[in-house]
C-alpha cells in the first residue's frame, strides 16, 4: 500500500528523479546534516536490496508543523 501525502508535505519535499511520490515499501529517513533529511527506501526488490533515495527536505525548506 502507498502512503499518501497531504499537499502540504508533497510540496516541501524535493523529488529526486525518477520518482514524483513514495514508493511501495519500507523507506527511512537519514539525516544527512546540512544537506537536510533525505527518505530512503530500503528493503528488498525482487531479491535486489534497494537504497534508493526518493527525496530531500532541506533545514531551509519551510515548515509543516
Amino acid at each position: 500500500m502507498q502512503p499518501k501525502l497531504d499537499a502540504e508535505v508533497r510540496e516541501v519535499l524535493k523529488w529526486l528523479p525518477p520518482n514524483a511520490s513514495l514508493p511501495i515499501g519500507p523507506l527511512n529517513w537519514l539525516d544527512e546534516g546540512k544537506e537536510g533529511l533525505v527518505i530512503v527506501a530500503v528493503g528488498n526488490n525482487k531479491g535486489m536490496e534497494r537504497g534508493e533515495k526518493v527525496a530531500s527536505l532541506h533545514s531551509g525548506q519551510k515548515s509543516i508543523a
